[in-house]
């Protein structure tokens, strides 16, 4: 991967943006403002030095990765959503959408890559700081660490699922960045693997305000210990370490006095109890969540809101499933109603520290169950497994009435494992829906079940894809890699198929 000088710059321009939000940051924890930065090299020492501009450089990270501009971070539901089985586009003139629905993308396609890099080269930098010479208190020093190691691995994760073999920094020595190969998504893992057992250790078990010092009680916008455990969960099940799955799992779904299923409406509120972390939005937005405002419709589909649930989607959901009453919204058109994700509860508003109600969702409880009862599958613990799933489905039972009198009945723990899994397809696709690429995810994730030798995504996509217009080969697993970045990087090689 070349970093060209203009990359390099604006890299660095980046991490000088972030350190002026330092002197806003210091006197309010709560705002930020972008300065135009010069465009000189980051001074580590001086950024270094002190608790509060070290601080303020990873608050930066967790900002401006949910800020659409910046960061496109949020843009991972919508795509992915897009691209899978969950929403259907009403072809209202965006070609990014269109592409992505009709699972028709080209290089020319530029989302994530670029952005990814640009965070996990800041958290490279804080790395290297807080192990060069700083001032820094041990206690930020380590949080620090783990911090912007738990990120790099969120980052990396995201990276190796959407492309495969991606380029391994984990310096930022400009020599040796300036043109990288891909590095086997194996080895990826491992360093995911690695950041993220580094994270558990040095992150503590309670959250954080932006000091770093201050137990929050509002938020959970800052990973901690079990923040780390839920994404090393995700991480090992995707590379089939079930057993290591189900040890950080349980670490996560043990913390009763901290995390618990709430409420359908609670659910993605700032005051969460099933929230493991959630990014705040930037102060340059002006929604809570990119997710509320592109799904929630409140007119017909139009450019920046093209697509509604998919009759997939809204066909899955079984009598009685309150996930179907709360999460599902419509808006009827004369004859046509659209029915969208509505998760989210809140289209647009002018963000402030007073009327932020929803923040990006990263990591919840409820997926930690799933993963468990996965990885129990996987390891042929059938009953456990099952368990785990219907304790997901006895949250969302609503009560019996006369037209529906067994609502989500309890499955049964004498189910094959490949029923097993089926059903835990099914538990994910009503769950998870248009939560970061999780449907999708999955999709790859499992082997067909015709067809062991081939990925759920080859069993199921063909005739997904010819029904939303496009024709489906198993190169599509992956995304293209944007032509800019081959064109800077003669080491670069692009994706088969495209």
């Amino acid at each position: 991967m070349k970093i060209s000088v203009t990359k390099y710059q604006s890299h660095r321009l980046m991490i000088v943006s972030v350190f002026m939000i330092i002197l806003v940051f210091a006197a309010s924890c709560k705002k930020f403002v972008t300065i135009p930065p010069p465009s000189t090299k980051l001074d580590k020492t001086a950024v270094f030095q002190t608790d509060a501009a070290a601080i303020a450089l990873m608050t930066g990270v967790f900002s401006s990765a949910t800020n659409v501009i910046e960061g496109y971070f949020p843009y991972l539901s919508i795509a992915t959503a897009e691209y899978a089985d969950e929403i259907k586009d009403y072809g209202a003139s965006n070609a990014d959408f269109a592409a992505l629905y009709a699972n028709n993308l080209t290089s020319r396609y530029t989302y994530f890559w670029k952005e990814f890099y640009n965070h996990i080269y800041i958290t490279n930098e804080i790395i290297e700081g807080v192990h060069g010479p700083n001032g820094l208190t041990p206690n930020t020093r380590a949080r620090l660490e783990g911090e912007a190691k738990f990120t790099r691995a969120l980052f990396y994760y995201y990276l190796v699922q959407l492309y495969g073999d991606a380029p391994l920094v984990t310096a930022t020595d400009y020599t040796q960045n300036y043109q990288m190969a891909r590095t086997p998504q194996v080895q990826v893992y491992q360093q995911i693997v690695s950041d993220l057992k580094d994270a558990e250790n040095l992150l503590g078990t309670d959250y954080v305000t932006a000091d770093l010092k201050t137990v929050s009680t509002s938020g959970r916008y800052r990973p901690n210990k079990w923040a780390a455990a839920a994404l090393l969960a995700r991480v090992d099940l995707a590379i089939g370490n079930y057993t290591e799955a189900i040890t950080e799992s349980t670490k996560v779904i043990d913390q009763t006095g901290a995390y618990t299923l709430d409420a359908f409406n609670n659910v993605f509120l700032t005051t969460s109890k099933e929230a493991i972390l959630q990014f705040q939005p930037s102060t340059n937005s002006s929604f809570n969540t990119y997710d509320g405002n592109v799904f929630i419709l409140v007119a017909p589909p139009d450019f920046a809101h093209p697509g509604g649930i998919s009759n997939t989607l809204y066909d899955a959901f079984e009598a009685g499933d309150n996930r179907k009453t709360n999460w599902v919204g419509s808006f009827t058109s004369g004859p046509t109603t659209y029915y969208f994700p509505y998760k989210y509860k809140v289209r647009q508003t002018s963000f402030s520290a007073v009327n932020l109600t929803e923040p990006d969702m990263i990591l919840r409880l409820g997926e930690q169950y799933l993963i468990r009862a996965e990885a129990y599958i996987q390891n042929n613990q059938i009953a456990q497994g099952i368990a785990d799933i219907n304790t997901i489905r006895a949250r969302a039972r609503a009560a019996a009435t006369a037209t529906v009198p067994d609502p989500l009945p309890a499955l049964s723990t004498s189910l094959t494992q490949q029923l097993a899994l089926m059903a835990l397809e099914h538990e994910r696709q009503v769950e998870m829906f248009t939560e970061l690429g999780d449907r999708w995810f999955t999709l790859k994730r499992l082997k067909g079940y015709t067809n062991n030798s081939i990925s759920r995504a080859d069993e199921y996509m063909p005739a997904i894809t010819a029904a939303k217009g496009g024709t489906w080969n198993t190169n599509k697993q992956l995304f293209p890699i944007p032509l800019s970045e081959l064109t800077n990087d003669v080491f670069l090689k692009q994706n088969p198929g495209y």
